[in-house]
């Protein structure tokens, strides 16, 4: 997943990723996650436990625009 922000971002890449891992639930099955950051661009990959793959789309989804609803990300879209 990618975050775009449409103005200057303040955040670091380890500020966004503790974000993340407090919106996450034990059911969402993280076991790892890491951003990057370039440009106004914040790129997310996080692993998940999952028995299929879609359901392993779903639930990084849900965790991702779970945090987006965060007033910190303000200014932040999903790409």
């Amino acid at each position: 997943m990618r975050y775009c922000h449409t103005g200057s971002p303040s955040l670091t890449a380890a500020a966004i990723t503790d974000l993340i891992w407090a919106y996450a639930r034990p059911a969402d099955g993280v076991e790892h996650l890491r951003v990057r950051l370039s440009d106004r661009l914040a790129s997310i990959v996080i692993f998940v436990r999952a028995a299929e793959p879609d359901q392993a789309l779903v639930k990084a989804d849900s965790v991702v625009r779970r945090a987006a609803g965060s007033p910190v990300l303000r200014g932040y879209e999903i790409l």
